[in-house]
């Protein structure tokens, strides 16, 4: 398949998604009513929360600098933030391929092989899923009863009319599609070695292939594993200080305590997580579901994942357009420094 018409493929899946669950969520508000209870938002509280967001992208992408320069490639902190910047920026309108397009900024900017930034995002991906599955798991050993209520009344919802045999079909494809990759990428690799007399497509596919996997053995020999962790952990604080500030922006949510940021924070990041543009859709049906889950207002989770997705979805907006503007004048102030030595 043409690999621009897969992408577009991708992102239409993606908004169909969106606007399937946004339209389970608000079916029973009016417009009206959701943009008066935006319009009561704390907009003082919202700008902190646009800067903690930019704080985490440079956090973000000095962690990411650490992997890089694991992988042996140096690379400048200054482009480095702009290329993660502008990868959330892609993130916000397209399912996940914001991660090529940092990678290929960074290239263009410090010459770092795509596959050796694939390799290391692969890896930080992996990481901050582990630190999510480890939050989601210690949430819920304390929140047995709710958070099995939430998850059995997401599936309800999701695949109310589906029988046990048709969510068994459904996960074992998606589990023969995984273990497929995994089995091609050894035919490869197999392939290209019976073919190294003769290099070809193949051996390229297998280059790259070899490069991204020496970039994911990265993580076992870093440089600086202490700041690699202080740079993980702070990450994840700063999520929440910005959960903390949305509830706080809205009079209605204002007087809950720091804990449902957090579990907005874990809970709703599964949302996140889904291949949909900047997790619309999904942060918002389950953020709802888990206020109703806490036998909160179904209203108030409502408002709460329609300010923390659309001010992180402003915000990411505003500072990606801005970081884009600037690597650009990044390239042409580096190509004329290069010129004048």
């Amino acid at each position: 398949m043409n690999k621009r018409l897969r992408t577009l493929l991708q992102l239409l899946v993606g908004i169909l998604i969106s606007a399937a669950l946004l339209y389970l969520t608000y079916r029973k508000r009016s417009f009206s009513d959701l943009l008066a209870d935006m319009g009561q938002a704390d907009p003082a509280l919202l700008v902190m929360s646009g800067g903690v967001l930019l704080l985490v992208f440079w956090l973000r992408a000095m962690r990411w600098r650490i992997m890089i320069q694991s992988a042996d490639h140096p690379v400048r902190a200054y482009p480095t933030f702009l290329a993660v910047t502008i990868g959330y920026l892609v993130n916000a309108v397209t399912p996940k391929i914001g991660e090529i397009v940092r990678c290929t900024a960074l290239y263009r900017s410090d010459k770092v092989p795509v596959a050796t930034s694939i390799g290391t995002v692969f890896t930080e991906r992996i990481i901050d899923a582990l630190v999510l599955l480890g939050g989601i798991f210690v949430i819920f050993l304390m929140e047995v009863d709710r958070l099995g209520k939430l998850f059995k009344d997401i599936a309800a919802n999701l695949f109310g009319s589906w029988s046990t045999a048709q969510v068994f079909i459904l996960l074992a494809v998606l589990a023969a599609m995984m273990i497929g990759g995994i089995l091609f990428l050894v035919w490869l690799r197999k392939r290209a070695t019976a073919e190294s007399a003769n290099p070809g497509l193949i051996s390229k596919i297998n280059e790259f292939v070899s490069g991204m996997l020496h970039a994911v053995k990265s993580i076992f020999r870093l440089r600086q594993p202490g700041m690699f962790i202080l740079y993980t952990v702070l990450v994840w604080i700063a999520l929440i200080i910005m959960n903390v500030l949305f509830l706080k922006a809205l009079p209605m949510t204002q007087d809950l305590s720091p804990y449902y940021a957090v579990l907005v924070l874990f809970i709703g990041g599964i949302g996140w997580a889904m291949p949909v543009p900047a997790g619309m859709g999904t942060t918002h049906y389950i953020v709802t579901m888990l206020f109703v889950a806490f036998n909160l207002p179904e209203e108030m989770g409502e408002n709460v994942g329609l300010l923390s997705n659309g001010a992180t979805f402003l915000f990411t907006i505003i500072w990606g357009l801005a970081a884009w503007g600037l690597y650009l004048l990044f390239l042409v102030s580096d190509k004329k420094k290069q010129l004048g030595e």
